[in-house]
């Protein structure tokens, strides 16, 4: 089946896992995907020519890809306040999809761009700020007595 980018190809892959997935989590993959359907229509619906009518978060219009979904996830995070504990439960899963998606993108451009000699232990302190590396090496110095 041809897609027209990967972010459809994921959202069929979840859709297709459904049936499969634990009774339990259901609802929250098919909320999900729910969001990304009307997310996608608003959009879709902007570049058709007719009004313009959208829902976007603020700044989004001229923001970067990674710069909307930080948007998105501090909207998240604002309304979950709000919601009941089991909607506060489905957007933490959101978030958490969000986040293993970004981190899943940081490792293949950390692939693309190093040696075939990296491994998933450089990749992943290379994405701790200096403060968190200095820890983990003090860490790793006392664990290993280096």
């Amino acid at each position: 089946m041809e897609y027209q980018n990967e972010h459809q190809r994921q959202m069929a892959i979840l859709e297709a896992s459904l049936p499969y997935v634990a009774p339990n989590s259901r609802h929250a993959i098919r909320m999900f995907l729910q969001a990304d359907s009307l997310v996608s229509l608003a959009r879709n619906d902007r570049n058709t020519g007719g009004e313009e009518y959208s829902l976007e978060a603020a700044e989004h219009s001229s923001a970067s890809s990674e710069k909307q979904m930080n948007s998105i996830q501090e909207m998240l995070l604002q309304i979950q306040e709000h919601l009941t504990p089991r909607e506060s439960e489905m957007v933490q899963m959101m978030l958490n999809f969000m986040n293993a998606g970004r981190l899943l993108r940081r490792y293949r451009e950390f692939n693309r761009n190093e040696t075939a000699n990296t491994s998933l232990r450089d990749f992943l302190i290379s994405q701790l700020n200096p403060e968190q590396k200095t820890s983990f090496e003090q860490l790793q110095n006392i664990m290993y007595n280096e």
